[in-house]
């Protein structure tokens, strides 16, 4: 099942018209075939299974105490019942090279443009995680950390009650203000310009850019769970790599 998974997720990804404006990005329902979804929802992660972002060493102490996160890889697989073991073990292919691939050519101009004519200097790696956001979650305006290049955000409700706890793209009053990546603006200093309606099966993506801006409003609701699927891709030397997982 998981291969038809793979199959069909490049498919919706190479079909996907890209949305220019305020910056690049697609929005795709059906990401996944739906009996696929039905089982990731069952097999996702127990409460008790999730760490706070805080405490990963990924992001300053006690940045994010109400975002929790799990590494579907290596140990924290193992640690699983069996039949989630099994889940996750056959999503190995978030790692592999088609994915990744597949959004270096439809991003080719603005991974030539960024990175230049010399790919075998570069490393290209996938960053794989499951966020559960609970209330009083929040992240404001930014545009993603340098080395990111494009971000996939797999959305994993249960059903559409809760469209409105979607990521926002942001365009800054300052209409000639740019970010090349890493801090996290006010709301103030920015205009919502969008909001991708957070639905079941659905994937948002967008590439990194110095005007990428995005981000999450405050949630209010204690009873909820914002259960996102996160990729990251990574482009560049091993030196200059960063792991934080604070995107929206």
């Amino acid at each position: 099942m998981s291969s038809d998974a793979e199959r069909h997720v490049i498919e919706r990804i190479e079909a996907a018209p890209v949305r220019m404006q305020p910056s690049p990005h697609f929005f795709i329902e059906g990401i996944f075939p739906e009996p696929f979804y039905r089982s990731l929802l069952d097999n996702l992660p127990s409460n008790e299974d999730f760490i706070a972002l805080s405490e990963t060493g990924r992001v300053r102490n006690g940045a994010f105490d109400r975002r929790f996160v799990f590494f579907p890889k290596g140990d924290a697989i193992d640690e699983l019942p069996e039949a989630k073991r099994a889940f996750w073990r056959d999503m190995i292919w978030l790692y592999r090279q088609p994915l990744m691939l597949t959004l270096c050519r439809k991003f080719a101009h603005a991974f030539k443009t960024r990175f230049g004519a010399h790919p075998e200097n570069l490393q290209i790696l996938p960053d794989v995680l499951l966020v559960r956001d609970r209330a009083g979650f929040e992240i404001g305006p930014h545009t993603d950390t340098p080395s990111r290049f494009v971000s996939l955000l797999f959305y994993c409700p249960p059903d559409d009650s809760h469209e409105d706890l979607g990521t926002s793209l942001y365009m800054p009053r300052d209409r000639g203000f740019q970010c090349e990546g890493g801090p996290h603006h006010p709301f103030d200093q920015f205009v919502e310009v969008d909001r991708m309606p957070f639905r079941h099966n659905c994937l948002f993506g967008f590439l990194k850019t110095t005007n990428s801006f995005h981000g999450v409003a405050a949630i209010a609701d204690e009873s909820v769970e914002r259960d996102i699927l996160l990729y990251n891709l990574r482009v560049g030397p091993v030196s200059t790599m960063d792991d934080a997982a604070a995107t929206g």
